[in-house]
């Protein structure tokens, strides 16, 4: 499920979207991938529900796809190794690269899965298929990864609401979908 995490003003000019975010963000496995860097080191798929939204009648967004495989909320602000040596801007600076934009006024976001060590696919897999289950390997990563998203302990993740602030720094007047 979306939820609506804010609306803060109406905008101006064409309605546009910005999908930010991880591998569920990028369509990764969905086939159909955009060419040329970063897009293809990003795995960002035509047939990702990011674009699959923004394509549907009486949805007028201007989709822009910024969303990588293997983000972690940080890289909505840093840069990105990807493929390689290869590095990428912030998926930020990539959807707004002059700064705040007003025209942005959808923001979808998925992110967090790879803050978890060995990403949360893998968790999920180990937890569900693992010979000893996962309480034992995960319990003193997880309860310290949900301290970082909520700002209670410093860390390597931002908390949640600076994650959320970044965007909306660059996309003022959008209504945010997480």
């Amino acid at each position: 499920n979306l939820q609506r995490l804010r609306r803060v003003g109406t905008g101006v000019g064409p309605d546009r979207h910005v999908a930010l975010g991880d591998s569920y963000s990028a369509g990764t496995g969905a086939g159909q991938y955009d060419t040329g860097f970063p897009a293809a080191e990003c795995d960002r798929s035509a047939l990702s529900w990011q674009r699959l939204i923004g394509g549907r009648p009486g949805v007028p967004f201007d989709t822009k796809h910024v969303a990588c495989v293997g983000a972690q909320s940080i890289h909505l602000t840093r840069s990105q190794k990807v493929e390689g040596d290869n590095w990428i801007p912030s998926q930020l600076t990539q959807a707004a690269p002059d700064g705040p934009d007003r025209s942005i006024r959808t923001v979808t976001l998925t992110i967090g899965g790879n803050d978890l060590g060995g990403g949360l696919g893998n968790v999920v897999k180990e937890c569900l298929f693992g010979p000893s289950g996962c309480r034992s390997r995960y319990q003193p990563e997880v309860p310290a990864l949900l301290d970082m998203w909520r700002g209670d302990v410093e860390g390597d993740v931002p908390p949640l609401h600076q994650t959320l602030d970044a965007v909306l720094s660059r996309a003022p007047v959008a209504d945010v979908w997480v």
